[in-house]
């Protein structure tokens, strides 16, 4: 049990580092992934130690480097300052960092950065080198620098139980260092700057690398520093580098060429949010019908040159919103409100605060106003009012769905008053074995026309007693409809085997095959040979041309008029769909939600409000509430009740509006 504390004597709280990481880990992947975030955070701390606002002579290189025992990712910046300053023991930091003490704040964890600078530094948070440390499968990584004084430091990290530990050397010790750990693979820096070695990256991150993803990855966030400063950003892998490029979108006309329609600015244009009067440009492209990619559709929010996130366009039809793009920038004064607003990834904006949520109102007023004024959209006024209670409950929808799955609701989901829980039973004896295919965004089950799902291998396991002789059915349903058939065969698998009766194939998405938009399910299923008794079935869900919304256990929203009803003081009901997932009946002639239809933002608020309702309502009278506080107290006094029922839903919009989901 190790040996017993001093009594009476201060000791250091015990933290769990492997959990503090999950922690940091998880914030990411709910905004973007870690891949991402890896890139924004890395260059995001090279381009903040740019000798010069420019960034003259400022470069990034990213090189992957694979081993026989060992593989690395080497993150370099030059015409920086290199992590300058003393290695500081903890009282070292209690009367705060000046600017110039970087390798403690890097070595540190929660230490904001001083911003003395006319606030340039685009991270403040502490959490980037904590990404770094999870993007390796060991948990550790090394960093070294070379200073303008010739001074020449290694560091290393790693996550440990009770502990973060880090190390350091010095000069001739710290060369000797990193050639002793990594076995000669990596030299020590010749030019002034920062590096940061990531020990083994997790195999999506190599992935990402070796492919045109990571590249687009980078242009996407950077687009600004590379298009004004040309900011040099480099890509090693295999023996091959390349320079990313400014992403054609990107490369923004002034004004209109063809179809192809320019709303821009007036220079110095003078807006005012939340009572913050900013400077700003705007500036939007869209042609019809041409679309472009998920992730540059809508308004680029910038800082410092980053995008931190978009603003997309609401009750317009697929054919603009598909294809407009652009982005905002703003003064000193805009720039600290849209950094304070940030989540801790910099890749979300909390729009409770005055002055974004007004900016993203205006954003989307602007928009629209663009499509009617030079896209020739003529809005019928009840198809335009039906378009923003759709998004407004898809974007409901998902939010519920995304924190109920969080609570566990869809895992091990309770009784609910309309519907079964969720459960597994045991593992059939002849089964179907379907792993996750190859899709074109490894994160997503979106596939566009012109793409592929491919790698598609489904396996038969005979875990019985006996040979087994089975059909093997492979087809594609849309909603009821069967669409496509692609395998109907009988094969044997021999008792206690796996085996391939089909071989691994893609399914490309044509608009022939593939004719709407929308959910599509690929079903394997295995019957006896005479088709009488049905063995296992297994499938995947994808969405063609259409983002997907996350799954649970509410399935879709449903506007009812109850104004002659016995429920027209009621906001909704819920109940039990065909499949048994549960529907969300509201009533759309109640004043509250008319006071809120018009606007995209306040309308899905006030979905997700009737929702959280109903989930705190079904969790409250489950066996194991993970919501309400039901222990210890006396839940039949019914000011308590209350007060357990309020604090849960304080708790499901704290979820909300924190950008949790």
């Amino acid at each position: 049990m190790g040996e017993k504390p001093e009594e009476g004597k201060a000791r250091d709280t015990v933290t769990n580092w492997y959990a503090v990481l999950k922690g940091v880990i998880d914030g990411y992947e709910q905004k973007t992934s870690i891949t991402h975030g890896l890139q924004k955070d890395a260059i995001q701390n090279g381009w903040d130690a740019r000798l010069t606002k420019k960034g003259k002579d400022w470069s990034f290189t990213f090189e992957l480097i694979e081993g026989k025992k060992n593989s690395y990712l080497c993150m370099t910046d030059q015409g920086t300052t290199g992590l300058t300053g003393q290695v500081l023991k903890a009282d070292g930091y209690l009367d705060g960092l000046p600017s110039d003490e970087r390798w403690a704040a890097f070595e540190g964890y929660g230490f904001t950065k001083d911003d003395v600078e006319h606030n340039r530094a685009l991270g403040s948070r502490g959490r980037g080198k904590f990404i770094f440390v999870g993007a390796s499968q060991s948990n550790e990584i090394n960093y070294d620098t070379l200073t303008v004084e010739g001074n020449y430091r290694l560091g290393g990290r790693r996550i440990e139980l009770t502990g973060s530990p880090v190390i350091h050397f010095d000069n001739e010790k710290a060369r000797e260092q990193l050639i002793k750990t990594t076995g000669g693979i990596i030299k020590s820096l010749d030019t002034v700057g920062t590096r940061i070695i990531i020990v083994n990256p997790i195999q999506n991150l190599k992935d990402a690398i070796k492919s045109s993803e990571f590249e687009f990855m980078i242009g996407e966030t950077w687009w600004e520093i590379i298009k004004k400063y040309d900011a040099k950003i480099i890509i090693k892998s295999r023996g091959e580098e390349r320079v990313v490029k400014l992403p054609e979108e990107f490369d923004l006309p002034e004004k209109s060429i063809g179809k192809k329609k320019v709303y821009l600015t007036k220079r110095g244009m003078r807006k005012e949010f939340g009572g913050i009067s900013t400077i700003i440009k705007l500036h939007l492209v869209c042609e019809p019908k041409k679309k472009i990619r998920e992730e540059l559709r809508g308004i680029a929010v910038q800082r410092g040159g980053m995008k931190i996130c978009t603003i997309e366009p609401v009750a317009l039809p697929d054919y603009i919103r598909e294809c407009m793009y652009g982005y905002v920038t703003f003064d000193e004064i805009g720039e600290a409100e849209i950094k304070d607003a940030e989540g801790l990834e910099h890749n979300s904006i909390s729009f409770q605060k005055s002055f974004p949520k007004e900016l993203r109102r205006w954003l989307r007023s602007e928009m629209s106003e663009f499509a009617k004024k030079e896209l020739g959209y003529d809005p019928h006024p009840e198809k335009e009012k039906r378009e923003k209670q759709r998004s407004a409950e898809r974007r409901a929808l998902s939010a519920i769905n995304r924190i109920a799955n969080l609570l566990d609701f869809k895992k091990r989901g309770p009784t609910s008053r309309s519907g079964p829980s969720i459960s597994r039973g045991p593992e059939k004896p002849i089964r179907i074995s379907l792993k996750r295919p190859e899709f074109p965004n490894p994160e997503s089950n979106r596939v566009d026309y012109g793409q592929s799902i491919d790698n598609i291998n489904i396996d038969i396991i005979n875990d019985s007693e006996d040979d087994a002789e089975v059909r093997l059915r492979i087809f594609v349903r849309y909603g009821n409809n069967q669409i496509l058939d692609v395998a109907d065969s009988v094969c044997q698998v021999e008792k206690h085997s796996t085996k391939n009766c089909y071989p691994p194939f893609d399914l490309k998405i044509d608009k022939t095959r593939f004719k709407q938009k929308g959910t599509y399910v690929l079903t394997a299923r295995i019957t006896d040979a005479n088709m009488a008794t049905r063995l296992d079935q297994k499938g995947f869900t994808f969405y063609v041309e259409t983002e997907p919304m996350a799954k649970g256990i509410f399935e879709s929203y449903k506007p009812l008029g109850m104004e002659d009803t016995e429920y027209r003081f009621s906001i909704g009901y819920i109940d039990n769909s065909s499949s048994g997932g549960i529907v969300l009946n509201y009533n759309v002639a109640h004043p509250s939600y008319q006071a809120v239809e018009d606007d995209a933002d306040a309308a899905t608020e006030y979905l997700f409000r009737f929702a959280a309702m109903e989930l705190a309502s079904m969790d409250l009278s489950s066996e194991n509430p993970r919501i309400v506080d039901v222990n210890p107290a006396n839940l039949t006094d019914p000011v308590t009740l209350l007060e357990r029922y309020s604090l849960a839903m304080g708790k499901l919009f704290y979820y909300y509006h924190k950008g949790v989901t």
